[in-house]
């Protein structure tokens, strides 16, 4: 789910969005829609790299993006001697 396009109600069926953070997500985003997870990460207090990567595990997308973080690191690790 695009957190550009999502509904109030859509964003809170994702596993850590209550509505607290729906209501932030959207006044954040009728200011202007996330170009990215960085500007995503940025304009909402308290939603950090860890966090991130939750809610992406959720399924929330940034313009169709998962969160790059996570799967990255984890690859990079497996591919360790």
């Amino acid at each position: 789910m695009d957190v550009n396009t999502a509904s109030q109600a859509e964003l809170e069926t994702l596993k850590g969005v209550g509505p607290q953070l729906s209501d932030a997500i959207l006044a954040a985003r009728r200011e202007r829609p996330f170009r990215d997870w960085a500007d995503f990460t940025a304009r909402l207090q308290g939603i950090g790299p860890v966090r991130a990567g939750k809610l992406s595990a959720a399924g929330l997308r940034v313009g169709e993006q998962a969160w790059p973080a996570a799967p990255a690191a984890s690859a990079a690790s497996a591919l360790r001697p």
